[in-house]
């Protein structure tokens, strides 16, 4: 759940839910979960984070390019970028 919950807009659903069917005390728990994984090559992407951080209102913040290409992201991506097999 967690992550999805938010960026697929669920959340509402999950509380409207919660409110009109769980018995008062009831928890919820996920049954089943699933994380599929896959390398890709987006020069596109990666090299507009880099150009934004070197050059900020004309301030270099060239540390911050490790630290933002650290961040987890959800992307979309064309099949041809994809390179290594999912699982």
């Amino acid at each position: 759940m967690g992550y999805s919950l938010i960026s697929e807009s669920e959340l509402t659903s999950v509380l409207y839910c919660r409110d009109k069917l769980l018995a008062k005390g009831g928890l919820i728990f996920s049954d089943e979960i699933s994380l599929n994984l896959g390398g890709i090559q987006d020069y596109n992407h990666r090299d507009g984070k880099v150009k934004w951080w070197k050059n900020e209102y004309e301030f270099s913040m060239t540390y911050m390019i490790r630290c933002d290409m650290a961040q987890i992201g959800k992307l979309y991506t064309d099949i041809k970028e994809i390179f290594v097999n999912i699982h």
